[in-house]
C-alpha cells in the first residue's frame, strides 16, 4: 500500500503531508537546520523485470516540499534500512541486499554527501543469516550493532564493529 511522511505539531495536530507508492520507510531524521532526511526502500521491480528494491532517500524542507529523491541500488532486494547523520553534513546507513545470488544475504553500508551524492559503499559477508540493527557514530567512529548465525546451527551472535569510512 501507499506510506506517508507526516508532520504533527506537539498536539498531534497534522502540519504537512505527503503520500507515497511502492515505498516503504524505515527511518526520519530531523537536520540541525529544520529539514527532515528520509530513508526507506523503494519497489524497482517493473512488469518486464524483477529488479528488486532499491534504498530511497529523501530530503524534505521545513514545510513538507521534497528537495531531492536519490536511489541505491548494491545487490537485490534491499532492506531494513538504519540511517545515521555524519559529522560532515551528510549521511550513512546500513542494511541487507543480495549481493552474490541466489539470495546470500550481506550487511552493505552507504555513505553519501548532504546533497546524497554516494560517497562510498561497504558490503559485509558476516554469517548465514546476517541482521542490520542499527549504526550510529561516537568518538570518532562509526560502531554497526547487528546480529548473525554463522552455521545451520541454531546459534545467534551479537555483532559489534567499529569502523572509519
Amino acid at each position: 500500500g501507499d506510506q506517508i511522511v507526516l508532520k504533527t505539531d506537539s498536539l498531534g495536530n497534522k502540519q504537512w503531508d505527503q503520500y507515497f507508492s511502492t515505498v516503504t520507510f524505515t527511518n526520519v531524521r530531523i537536520l540541525p537546520d529544520g529539514s527532515y532526511i528520509v530513508l526507506g526502500m523503494k519497489d524497482v521491480s517493473t512488469f518486464t523485470s524483477s529488479n528488486g528494491l532499491d534504498y530511497i532517500l529523501m530530503k524534505f524542507d521545513p514545510s513538507g516540499t521534497k528537495l531531492w529523491e536519490k536511489l541505491y541500488n548494491v545487490g537485490d532486494h534491499e532492506s531494513s534500512a538504519n540511517l545515521c547523520l555524519t559529522p560532515e553534513g551528510g549521511f550513512i546507513f546500513s542494511g541487507m541486499t543480495d549481493v552474490n545470488p541466489p539470495y546470500e544475504d550481506e550487511v552493505v553500508i552507504i555513505k553519501t554527501d548532504g546533497a546524497g551524492n554516494e560517497l562510498s559503499v561497504k558490503t559485509l559477508s558476516l554469517g548465514r543469516s546476517p541482521e542490520a540493527w542499527g549504526l550510529v557514530y561516537q568518538n570518532g567512529s562509526y560502531v554497526f550493532y547487528g546480529g548473525t548465525t554463522l552455521s545451520t546451527g541454531l546459534d545467534y551472535y551479537l555483532l559489534l564493529m567499529r569502523f572509519n569510512m
